[in-house]
């Protein structure tokens, strides 16, 4: 294609169609590769995994003592994230921990001026935080009636 002067708006259009076919296939490929999170799996699933290596299968061994069961995460660059909130939120849940979860709330709210001071502006903050205090208030309503 002749990128001319007065067909540039349509090579503008072509690249950006072209990005977002490409954004629609790794997202579809990330999603091809299983849910956010799933529902908790044995442990013991993990020596198939790693049959292999002896390292492993003794940790696996170690770890399944106290936690015998676990969750896949898709990997996808946030699942740290997810995986720390989830499990967070999990134990407030399972545990009806209303203690630590008021704790945990002033965490959050304090959490901005931290975040701030170390040099996140306003608007990196405000939505995220905006968000999570909807599913904090959810969970307090879950937990603790």
């Amino acid at each position: 294609m002749e990128l001319k002067e007065e067909n540039k708006g349509d090579y503008d259009k072509l690249d950006f169609d072209l990005a977002n076919k490409q954004l629609e296939a790794i997202q579809a490929e990330i999603e091809s590769n299983g849910p956010l999170i799933s529902e908790q799996v044995p442990l013991l699933l993990l020596e198939e995994e790693f049959k292999n290596h002896v390292i492993f299968l003794k940790k696996i061994a170690i770890v399944q003592k106290k936690y015998p069961v676990y969750r896949r995460l898709r990997r996808d660059g946030s699942c740290f994230y997810r995986a720390l909130i989830f499990g967070i939120f999990e134990h407030f849940i399972v545990n009806t921990d209303q203690i630590h979860f008021k704790e945990f709330q002033k965490l959050m709210v304090k959490s901005k001026e931290d975040l701030k001071k170390v040099g996140f502006e306003d608007f990196v903050i405000d939505d995220f935080q905006q968000v999570f205090s909807i599913f904090l208030s959810f969970l307090s309503f879950l937990s603790f009636l």
